[in-house]
């Protein structure tokens, strides 16, 4: 149902008369199971990602996938999770940049400062790397998720968010997994505007 309700928000198709409409409509997602707190999941994960846009390019177009940006709605899960434990997936926000990447990762659920308590992955150091938190319909940080200056670079819709749900159903969600699938498909949107 999260993964769901997360991929509908980013790509949802739209003027079709049903449900509701993504942030980018013509998106196509690539759905790949990597949310853990292992950090081999992760980036076996990402690994992937990488090997799409790798063959992707290097076949012309004729395989893989054209991939822009990843949505991560999810984190290790533990409180106060410091990047430096996790060397290896926040390296792996680098590395799908070099291929033109960009990554959307949720900051915590919780208020608090990340810069000042760590977590991964959104204190993960990286220019390719975008930390969401979420906003409210006022477009004010909702108070019970997390802000920092260094880790957090936005906010995005992520309060009472209705989006697709698994049966052909449609349900209102809150979160900071809400917030960052808006960010990738708005990057994705760019790139689509862009070409």
């Amino acid at each position: 149902s999260h993964g769901t309700h997360v991929a509908g928000i980013a790509g949802a198709k739209g003027d079709n008369g049903k449900g509701i409409a993504g942030v980018c409509w013509g998106v196509k997602i690539l759905a790949i199971d990597g949310s853990s707190e292992l950090e081999s999941d992760v980036v076996k994960a990402y690994d992937y990602t990488i090997a799409m846009r790798d063959l992707y390019n290097v076949s012309g177009g004729s395989k893989g996938a054209f991939v822009v940006a990843t949505n991560s709605s999810f984190g290790v899960g533990q409180y106060g999770a410091n990047p430096v434990d996790f060397p290896i997936w926040c390296a792996m926000y680098d590395s799908l940049g070099k291929y033109g990447i960009l990554s959307a990762v949720s900051s915590p659920n919780r208020d608090v400062n990340v810069d000042v308590v760590h977590d991964v992955p959104s204190e993960c150091p990286s220019k390719f790397k975008i930390g969401v938190t979420n906003s409210d319909r006022n477009d004010g940080r909702n108070s019970q998720c997390a802000y920092g200056v260094k880790s957090v670079d936005l906010g995005a819709p992520g309060t009472s968010i209705f989006s697709t749900y698994p049966n052909n159903y449609y349900n209102y969600l809150s979160g900071t997994s809400m917030s960052s699938p808006h960010v990738t498909g708005a990057v994705a949107a760019m790139y689509a505007a862009a070409c």
